[in-house]
Order: structure tokens, then C-alpha cells, then sequence
């Protein structure tokens, strides 16, 4: 595994970084791993780099599906506009598993933006609608299909039928999650449901959240033109429901996760008091989805069908998220709690849910 020191030669032995930025001390590199080992290399002179590198078999397996990931959109010119919504691609070294990518040097996640404005942006929202119709508009498109992604539906349409080792790895919280979902058979069959009816269609992110879209810091004006899609490890041949849904799901996440949800709250402020409350939220997921049709649909016909379905996957992907957030948690608290009961709220009725929660429409008439 390349160490923090290792990086500059590693670099330079590549050519993607000159002897004198060394030397005249040009060069940062700060160590910022997590599922990876990832380091940020910063230069005021020439371009920076992102430098990512696979834990295990399985960790280079991911970073090499990612650096796959690139370089097949390089190849068609179906995804050509997606280029300005992607990291610059550098370089692949598949025996140690090392990618090198251009640094985005003035940015930040939308999760960090998020927390840092208390804003949400339907400029950024738009962007990212744009982005993910195009990937699934072209590769479905493509004359040359990537079947060099596997295609399976997510884990999580399986979480109430964990098996050993889930239930060996998983912390306190995520086992009583798991009992929760299984108190309740129809929320398990709605589930099944969603696993039964996966359609593998195009090329799909696959972890769509706020964590992986990336801004410029600048003033709000900019960040649409800034906005980079990244994390591309989990991308296969999917549903582009699961996409759309795991954006959906991530803005009802952003809200129902600001909701002070204490023992010292009354339940009726709850909604009063949240951080980033619907009326707020609800303008960026119009942003999105409009964007989205936009560049993904070259005909209007199913797209009902096709929102519906996005609204069932945001209920398992707000599962999923609920599951990340408490996986070193000893209890649920109350807004993983408040999650799952809006989650089984969208798996019962999603086309009042695209109504009274995300603001949008169907068309499809629904009694409440």
C-alpha cells in the first residue's frame, strides 16, 4: 500500500508530477482515507491530484471498476456532456490498484455544504438531474452496452434476511433495525417486491448521496457550473429508478435527519423545528427531476410508472441510510425510527408520497 511519503515519487515516476515541485516545496499531500486509502496532492503550480487506493482484493476490485467506469464513458459519444459533471480522469495502475484523478481543489461535498449554509440549492439539484439523465440515457443508447459491469439488485431489498455474518458484523442499532423491518410482514414482502421486479437497463451510479456530488465553494452562482459526480465504485448495469430514488431519498434523508427528534421536543414541534424543512427541500427535488426527464426521457410514456418505482427504491434507500448512519450506534434513535415509519409510509402509498412529500406529480388520480 502506498504510504503518505510514497505518494510524491509514486507520482513522479508516472510523469504526472515534475522533480521541482518537490524540491521547492510545491507540493501538500494530506492523507484523507476512509473505505480507501485516499490522498489529497495539492500544488499552487500545475495540476493537483486525487489519488485512491483499494484495501484488499476487494477494495482494488471497486477502484478498478471506477477507473472502468471512465474510461468507457471516454469511449462512446453518447457521454460526451456527462465530462463536465466528472472528475478528470488521469491514470490506472491496476497491480497496486492505485487511480489518480484530477483534484477538485476549491470544493466540498453537498453534505458539507449542506451543514455549512443550512441552504438547499435547486441550481445544484438541476445539475445533478442533467448528469444522471445523461449517463442513463446514453448508455442504454449505446451502441456498444457495458456489460463489463455486473448487475445485481442492491443489498439492502435483503436486509430482513440477514445472514451470519450480517448479524456477527452488524453494531446494536442495526440489528434492531433489522427486527423492526421483520415485525411487520408486508413491509418484508414490499421489499421482496422490489428485488423481484430490478430491471437492469443501462449504466447506473449506484450510491447516489450527498456525500459523493461535489461543489465549488464560491459563491452559489457557481456551483452548478462546479458540481462534479464521484465515487463511481459501485457502478453496474441497473435500474436508473434506483439512481433517481436514491436522490429522492436522499433529500427526505436531509430533512427528516434535521428534525430535533429528542425526548425534550414535543412530537407536534418536531416539523416546526427541523433544519431543512420540506417547503425548503421540496424546489430541489422538482429541480432534479425536471432536469432529469429532460435529458433521460425521449418520450413522455411511462414516466409515471417509472417515478413511482423511483419513490419505492427511496424507501429502501433511506434504510440503507439509516443503516450507514447507525452502524457503530448501540439503539435507533428517534430519527431512525421516524425514517423507517416514512419508509414504509413510501413502499405503502408512493403516489401520495410523490405528492405530499416531494412535491411532485403523477398525473395518476389517488384516493387518500
Amino acid at each position: 500500500m502506498l504510504a503518505r511519503a510514497d505518494v510524491p515519487l509514486y507520482l513522479l515516476e508516472r510523469g504526472l508530477l515534475e522533480a521541482a515541485s518537490i524540491v521547492s516545496g510545491d507540493l501538500v499531500v494530506e492523507e484523507i482515507s476512509r473505505r480507501n486509502r485516499n490522498y489529497r496532492v495539492v500544488r499552487k503550480r500545475g495540476p493537483s491530484y486525487f489519488v485512491k487506493q483499494g484495501f484488499g482484493i476487494e477494495g482494488r476490485s471497486t477502484v478498478g471498476r471506477e477507473a472502468n467506469v471512465y474510461k468507457y464513458l471516454q469511449s462512446i459519444d453518447e457521454a460526451r456532456p456527462l465530462t463536465r459533471f466528472l472528475p478528470r480522469f488521469i491514470h490506472y495502475d491496476p497491480d497496486p490498484g492505485v487511480l489518480v484523478l484530477e483534484l477538485e481543489r476549491d470544493a466540498e461535498n453537498m453534505a458539507e455544504y449542506h451543514a455549512r449554509t443550512g441552504r438547499v440549492t435547486s441550481s445544484v439539484a438541476s445539475s445533478l438531474g442533467a448528469a444522471i439523465g445523461i449517463l442513463h440515457h446514453a448508455t442504454s443508447h449505446a451502441q456498444g452496452s457495458p456489460q463489463q459491469f455486473e448487475t445485481a439488485p442492491p443489498w439492502i431489498f435483503r436486509i430482513h434476511h440477514p445472514g451470519l455474518a450480517y448479524i456477527q458484523q452488524a453494531s446494536a442499532a442495526n440489528i434492531a433495525l433489522v427486527q423492526a423491518i421483520q415485525r411487520f410482514p408486508e413491509f418484508c414482502d414490499h421489499l421482496d417486491g422490489l428485488h423481484g421486479n430490478w430491471r437492469a437497463r443501462c449504466l447506473i451510479h449506484g450510491d447516489l448521496k450527498s456525500a459523493n456530488h461535489l461543489v465549488s465553494k464560491s459563491r452559489s452562482h457557481a456551483l452548478a457550473r462546479g458540481l462534479k459526480v464521484v465515487d463511481w465504485e459501485l457502478a453496474s448495469m441497473g435500474d436508473p429508478a434506483w439512481d433517481v430514488g436514491s436522490v429522492f431519498g436522499d433529500y427526505l434523508a436531509l430533512w427528516l435527519f434535521s428534525a430535533p427528534i429528542t425526548g425534550e421536543t414535543p412530537p407536534e414541534r418536531f416539523l416546526e423545528l427541523t433544519r431543512f424543512p420540506l417547503d425548503r427541500v421540496s424546489p430541489a427535488v422538482t429541480s432534479f427531476w425536471e432536469s432529469y426527464r429532460r435529458h433521460a426521457f425521449a418520450e413522455p410514456a411511462g414516466e409515471a410508472e417509472f417515478m413511482v418505482r423511483s419513490v419505492r427504491y427511496a424507501a429502501a434507500r433511506l434504510i440503507q441510510t439509516t443503516y450507514e448512519v447507525n452502524q457503530r450506534s448501540a439503539r435507533l434513535d428517534g430519527n431512525s425510527v421516524c425514517i423507517l415509519q416514512v419508509s414504509w409510509n413510501l413502499l405503502r402509498r408512493p403516489e401520495v408520497a410523490l405528492a405530499s412529500l416531494l412535491g411532485l406529480t403523477t398525473g395518476i388520480s389517488v384516493t387518500s
